[in-house]
């Protein structure tokens, strides 16, 4: 069988084209986004105001604030693999199961099997992103910077509890909280992304 030039293999979709794959449609995710990307953005605010309290020598107010983070990033974490679970259903429907390396079902075990943990999240969501893009979409960096702010924010994160070092403190939470940002700008990219498919 012969290939036409400048044209995609079988079962391809054009360049800047869509296409569902059989009769699955995306289903739509801003919602899901939206909050997901209030409560990444209300866990980096209770991060940032820890840390501006613990400066201060304000205790009571830095635990108090690091309760409001710890329930706020449980929050943010559940609805979050909940968008995930999503998108990746609707890539399903718009580039097919193959584009993907891992099932849908590590939406949720990329983030708590040990070991894989380091990277099977970033794998996970770099396969939404890429599938999800049009052909003239940007790269993938905005995904691994997110990925490694949060690896980072994690291991400075853990120097800080075996040293009350106030650098590492710090680090930790700016850390974290530019992790927070470019998670909300690539949630609102693949959604975009999804939201324009599903037209």
């Amino acid at each position: 069988m012969e290939q036409n030039r400048g044209m995609p293999p079988l079962g391809v979709p054009m360049p800047g084209e869509y296409r569902y794959y059989g009769d699955m449609r995306p289903r739509p995710v801003g919602g899901l986004a939206i909050a997901a990307s209030v409560l990444v953005g209300l866990a980096a605010l209770f991060t940032l105001l820890e840390l501006i309290a613990a400066l201060e020598g304000a205790v009571r107010q830095s635990v108090l604030l690091s309760a409001g983070f710890l329930s706020t990033l449980l929050a943010a974490g559940v609805v979050f693999i909940v968008w995930l679970w999503r998108v990746r259903s609707n890539v399903e429907a718009i580039a097919g199961p193959q584009t993907q390396r891992l099932g849908k079902g590590w939406a949720i075990g990329c983030w708590v099997c040990p070991i894989v943990n380091f990277w099977f999240p970033y794998q996970y969501v770099v396969d939404v992103w890429r599938a999800s893009k049009p052909s003239d979409g940007s790269g993938d960096g905005l995904v691994l910077a997110w990925w490694l702010t949060f690896l980072a924010a994690g291991v400075v994160g853990q120097f800080r509890r075996s040293d009350t070092d106030s650098v590492a403190a710090i680090a930790a939470g700016l850390l974290l909280v530019a992790a927070a940002v470019f998670a909300v700008l690539v949630i609102r990219r693949i959604t975009e992304w999804q939201t324009r498919a599903a037209a």
